[in-house]
């Protein structure tokens, strides 16, 4: 995931994941949709077919971010717990 200017973009072998974030103070919110770009033909049952919206609050230092949420997956909602590490700074 990279964070830069408000704006979140990510993904893997099968999903992309775009959103915004506003941060003050050690606080963070914000959404990321995260949607298959890829077929999982199975292997992610939850994930696979659906647009992804996620919410989320958590707290940030220099060097890590955490955040919990909600994702929505169709008619389901799931708890989300992220944890991120900075890799390369500007």
């Amino acid at each position: 995931m990279v964070l830069r200017d408000g704006q979140m973009r990510g993904g893997d072998s099968f999903f992309f994941a775009y959103g915004s974030y506003t941060a003050a103070d050690g606080k963070w919110k914000g959404e990321v949709t995260n949607e298959e770009h890829s077929p999982t033909y199975g292997e992610r049952p939850v994930w696979e077919r659906k647009v992804v919206t996620i919410g989320f609050t958590g707290t940030y230092t220099d060097q890590t971010a955490e955040g919990d949420g909600m994702a929505l997956a169709g008619k389901q909602s799931i708890r989300f717990r992220s944890k991120l590490r900075l890799q390369v700074a500007d």
